[in-house]
């Protein structure tokens, strides 16, 4: 039996190192990505989004045809794209200007290219689309010592065929910050990756020719003798990720089974579906296999011919035996349909874990793990941020709530030292911590009464305005990052974590309003401080969030919920309802809702 491993995760493992330990691989990933499908498209065969509808009607010159590429690559790829990721972007200002720096020196190297073939006598430019090398491809790796034999499966891309030059060539961007042999790991890739397709003879020795904006352009080509002897080593780097090579064990989660079959009637009857309710739909892309659901993306030419998304959620329901409808939605002219996976896979901490960022000696780590996203992407939440400051969770019993709860822990503690984190643990049942009792980390003793959580929120409030003097002392804005060249002490992020807010403010009312006093006045300027509440809750009622926790928690999980009213009250929408449980959730600080299956921590996986 083969392990299966997909192109696109070996290619992030390459951008993972080139970025080195200490970034965060989801974000950091996000403008190299839209550089990628901007050029793909670009470049690719959409009349309506490729070069020829930027430049059909513009008289050729190379200035004229420059500023028709940029607007038209601005306006219809790029701008769309960031508008989609804009709450994670804002804390990559420098690689997004970067990024489109590389996009507009890509725009005038392709006008060039294109006037080239003009002149030439070549006025149909249509004839000169680059052949795009797209299908997705299956090549067998093995090694000695290995424990079996690994299956490289996905798209040989990106990478196109120039007629003009009878030459593949491959556009990539940079930073500036990757070294030689990086650049030149994913050239080797892609090289491998043709040959397996066939479009470069088993026997050529013809190289591949790499245009590079980091973002000026630079091109590079490199021979066959060369991106061989790295591809020597990335076989290496698969076995390393896969755990097939002898005592090591893989970072990156193992890659679903391809349940074909399954997944192809599903889709079928999926188009049929909606061929019924009127619609005209097609199915452009493969179906992503995630954890616990299967995504198929349909392209519906009239949105209004789909019906309802509620009417259509209950009809998938009733046709494919679903517990309850599935979750829908529009991604533009596209319906995202989310189906649970029959053989559903849990998530583990352990292959989680790797991909957590390790934190600064002094500032410590403020990003925990929130979940994997559909593609199998690690999503982290940084408290230092505004927006993620102090987090609100809620779900129904059996939902995950309590689970996320320790893997987050589990993060934070991984990253951090005593010295850089310390925890206080409200848990009134006494069953949600346990692992914790005698943790180094903790601040205080597991808080087991509401009298005395009382007591340590106004401690915390407290320590809170003797933090505000100290910084005003050194001259910083904030603990964390502000520390830098100013004090070699850290000063330890301080976590309000409980587990049931409603067991908290249950009692007596006076209670009650002690605790939201508290709690009101640490959301309004405990993030500077270092200091972040996260607070999980089983009820969702409007007396509970409605108020107080509405205004203080900017960021929001949403986990299975009973009633859609429920999932509005958390998350101003529905969609909770439908979740599948379990980890299954909804994440939401500001912008797009994102689904994500959270990580369980096994005993004895805990970091020490």
């Amino acid at each position: 039996m083969s392990v299966k491993l997909e192109v696109k995760d070996l290619r992030r493992e390459i951008r993972r190192q080139r970025q080195g330990p200490t970034s965060s691989s989801t974000l950091s990933a996000i403008p190299g990505s839209i550089f990628d499908e901007t050029v793909a498209t670009l470049l690719g065969n959409d009349p309506a989004l490729n070069f020829l509808a930027a430049i059909d009607e513009v008289e050729p010159s190379t200035a004229d045809w420059v500023r028709a590429l940029t607007n038209h690559t601005y306006h219809r790829l790029v701008g769309p794209r960031l508008q989609q990721h804009q709450a994670l972007l804002h804390q990559l200002s420098d690689q997004v200007l970067t990024m489109w720096d590389a996009v507009q020196e890509m725009c005038r190297w392709l006008a060039g290219n294109l006037l080239r073939s003009y002149q030439e006598g070549d006025e149909d430019l249509s004839r000169v689309v680059w052949v795009r090398a797209e299908d997705p491809v299956t090549l067998e790796l093995s090694l000695p010592g290995w424990s079996e034999s690994l299956l490289l499966h996905g798209e040989t891309g990106p990478a196109w065929y120039s007629p003009l030059d009878r030459q593949w060539i491959t556009l990539t961007m940079t930073t500036g910050t990757e070294g030689v042999e990086d650049d030149l790991a994913a050239t080797a890739l892609t090289q491998m990756l043709l040959r397996a397709a066939g479009e470069i003879g088993p026997n050529s020795d013809a190289g591949l020719r790499r245009i590079n904006f980091s973002p000026s352009c630079t091109e590079t080509i490199h021979s066959s003798v060369e991106l061989r002897g790295c591809q020597d080593r990335l076989i290496q780097l698969a076995g390393k990720l896969t755990g097939v090579a002898a005592g090591v064990t893989g970072a990156v989660r193992q890659v679903e089974p391809a349940l074909p079959a399954e997944t192809d009637k599903a889709g079928q009857r999926l188009i049929a579906i909606l061929r019924e309710l009127g619609a005209s739909p097609r199915i452009d892309s493969p179906a992503i296999i995630a954890a616990s659901l299967i995504r198929f993306s349909v392209t519906v030419e009239d949105r209004r011919r789909a019906g309802g998304l509620d009417r259509l959620a209950l009809e998938i329901q009733v046709q494919f035996g679903l517990a309850t409808p599935p979750l829908l939605g529009f991604d533009g002219e596209r319906l995202l349909i989310d189906l649970p996976r029959p053989d559903r896979r849990e998530v583990t901490f352990d292959e989680i874990r790797d991909e957590i960022p390790s934190a600064n000696p002094v500032s410590g780590s403020a990003q925990a793990p929130l979940g994997v996203d559909v593609d199998g992407h690690l999503r982290l939440i940084d408290f230092s941020r505004p927006e993620d400051a102090h987090l609100l969770i809620a779900g129904r019993s059996g939902s995950g709530k309590t689970e996320w709860l320790r893997t987050a822990i589990a993060g934070l503690t991984q990253a951090n030292t005593p010295e850089t984190l310390q925890l206080i643990l409200v848990d009134l049942a006494g069953e949600a911590f346990p692992a914790w009792r005698e943790s180094p980390f903790l601040h205080s003793p597991l808080i087991n009464t509401t009298d005395l959580a009382i007591e340590t929120l106004s401690a915390l409030g407290d320590e809170m305005e003797r933090r505000y003097l100290l910084m005003r002392q050194l001259g910083i804005d904030s603990v964390g990052a502000g520390l830098a060249g100013k004090s070699d002490r850290p000063i330890p992020r301080i976590f309000f974590v409980c587990d049931e807010y409603t067991d908290l403010i249950s009692g007596n009312r006076q209670k009650r309003q002690l605790v939201e006093r508290q709690i009101s006045r640490l959301g309004q300027r405990a993030r500077a401080a270092g200091i972040h509440l996260v607070i999980a809750t089983r009820h969702t009622r409007r007396e509970i969030i409605r108020g107080l926790l509405d205004s203080t928690f900017p960021a929001r999980i949403g986990l299975q919920m009973g009633k859609g009213i429920e999932s509005k009250m958390l998350l101003n929408q529905a969609g909770a309802e439908r979740l599948l449980g379990q980890g299954d959730l909804l994440f939401r600080d500001g912008g797009s809702l994102v689904r994500l299956q959270g990580a369980r921590v096994r005993p004895g996986s805990y970091p020490e």
